[in-house]
């Protein structure tokens, strides 16, 4: 992640996921970082492995569920492998 527009782009495959793509979203350099503190949050309240890749999946699942519930009548949203257009710059 780095912070520069917000954008999706499909690269690679994942070396820890094989066969899955791996992606790239930039977002704010505050965000990122305020990301990282709840993922050391986590890991030292709980004494468990936790990670931003986690945190990430968890952020966007749930948000995900917000707007199925909010756009779609609750019904899930499917897959769209195609790629996004380029988004607006970061705020």
């Amino acid at each position: 992640m780095t912070s520069t527009s917000q954008r999706d782009v499909s690269g690679a495959a994942d070396p820890t996921f094989p066969g899955h793509p791996r992606s790239t979203v930039n977002i704010t350099a505050e965000l990122l970082a305020v990301s990282r503190a709840a993922v050391r949050l986590v890991r030292s309240q709980t004494g468990r492995p936790y990670s931003l890749r986690q945190f990430t999946e968890e952020a966007l699942t749930a948000q995900i569920r917000v707007i199925a519930d909010t756009y779609n009548d609750g019904h899930a949203i499917p897959p769209d492998e195609k790629p996004l257009e380029k988004g607006a710059p970061s705020r």
